[in-house]
C-alpha cells in the first residue's frame, strides 16, 4: 500500500481526478459490503477535475475505496490527479491495481500534532491520503480479485508517482 499526503496551510485547496465510475458501499465499521455504487452525479464523481474542498465539506469528509481500471488490470494506467491550486504542485498516480483509497482528515482527535508542524495542532482537512491498492476486503469478495498468494508462487504489483508543477 502507497500513501500520498499534500498538505498545504490550512484547508485543503486543491483539485482532483479519480478515473473511477464506481466506489465500494461501506457497512457503518466501514467495511466493505461487496456491492459496487455508481458514482454519476454523487459527491464521489471526481472523473472530471474537481474542486475537493467543497466536496469534502459536502459528504464530511472521504474514507472511501474507489474502482479503477475495471474489476482487474493487468497494466499500469493513471488512476488519479491531485492539483494544489495555489503552488501549482500536483502528483500524477499510477497503478495495476483496482483500487484507490482516499481518506480526508476531517475530524482530528484531541492533541494530535505533527512533526511538520513544529508541535502546532493539527486542523481537519489540511490533508488527504491516496492509496493506490487492491481493493480493501477483497479476501471475502472474489470479484474484487484475488488475492491469495500460494506457496511457490510470486507476484509483483507497480504502483507509481509522477510530480509536476503547472505553474512553472
Amino acid at each position: 500500500m502507497s500513501t500520498l499526503i499534500l498538505r498545504q496551510t490550512g484547508f485543503i485547496k486543491s483539485w482532483v481526478t479519480i478515473y473511477s465510475d464506481y466506489r465500494l458501499e461501506l457497512d457503518s465499521e466501514l467495511i466493505p459490503t461487496g456491492q459496487k455504487i455508481n458514482v454519476d452525479g454523487t459527491n464521489y464523481d471526481f472523473r472530471k477535475t474537481t474542486d475537493l474542498l467543497p466536496r469534502i465539506e459536502a459528504n464530511n469528509g472521504f474514507d472511501d475505496a474507489f474502482v479503477v481500471g475495471g474489476e482487474t488490470c493487468d497494466h499500469v494506467k493513471e488512476v488519479a490527479i491531485l492539483h494544489d491550486k495555489e503552488s501549482g504542485d500536483g502528483i500524477e498516480i499510477f497503478s495495476n491495481r483496482n483500487g484507490l483509497v482516499i481518506y480526508t482528515m476531517d475530524i482530528i482527535e484531541d492533541n494530535i500534532y505533527f512533526a511538520r508542524d513544529k508541535g502546532k495542532m493539527a486542523k481537519g482537512r489540511e490533508a488527504i491520503a491516496m492509496e493506490a491498492q487492491t481493493l480493501p476486503d477483497a479476501v471475502n469478495h472474489t470479484d474484487f480479485e484475488d488475492i491469495i498468494l500460494e506457496e511457490g508462487h510470486s507476484v509483483s504489483y507497480e504502483i507509481g508517482f509522477q510530480y509536476f508543477n503547472s505553474s512553472k
